[in-house]
């Protein structure tokens, strides 16, 4: 799955008052229900800036690169462990230009059930 998000000029970055985990860092494990009622322990999202190979930024002019500290944060919602098993970020820019004017948001996702239908996908991404 990817989803992708077209924005406006790039945020201007702001300094760091404290180091953020490395990239390899996981979600705390978060509970689902099944449907029988019983709660089951979720393995933690993983970060997997593996994941970003699946989209042909090159071919289409821009540059991908992970984001580490976005993937983190964003893998660290327990909410997100009961679907997806592993997450990238990316900000995919016009290759070749030093302060690129627009960019896009790149985040794929591996979901913990293949055998998810665009129906689910509508639902799960409108929330």
């Amino acid at each position: 799955m990817i989803l992708v998000v077209a924005c406006g000029p790039p945020p201007t970055p702001s300094p760091s008052p404290a180091p953020t985990p490395p990239a390899s860092a996981s979600a705390p494990p978060a509970a689902s229900s099944t449907p029988g009622g019983s709660h089951t322990a979720v393995t933690a999202v993983t970060a997997e800036p593996s994941l970003l190979a699946v989209v042909p930024a090159a071919a289409a002019g821009l540059r991908l690169d992970y984001d580490p500290d976005t993937t983190a944060s964003v893998a660290a919602d327990p909410a997100l462990a009961a679907d997806a098993a592993a997450l990238a970020i990316g900000l995919a820019v016009p290759a070749g230009q030093a302060t690129p004017s627009e960019f896009v948001i790149v985040n794929v996702v591996r979901l913990r059930d293949a055998g998810r239908d665009e129906t689910w996908f509508r639902g799960w991404r409108d929330t």
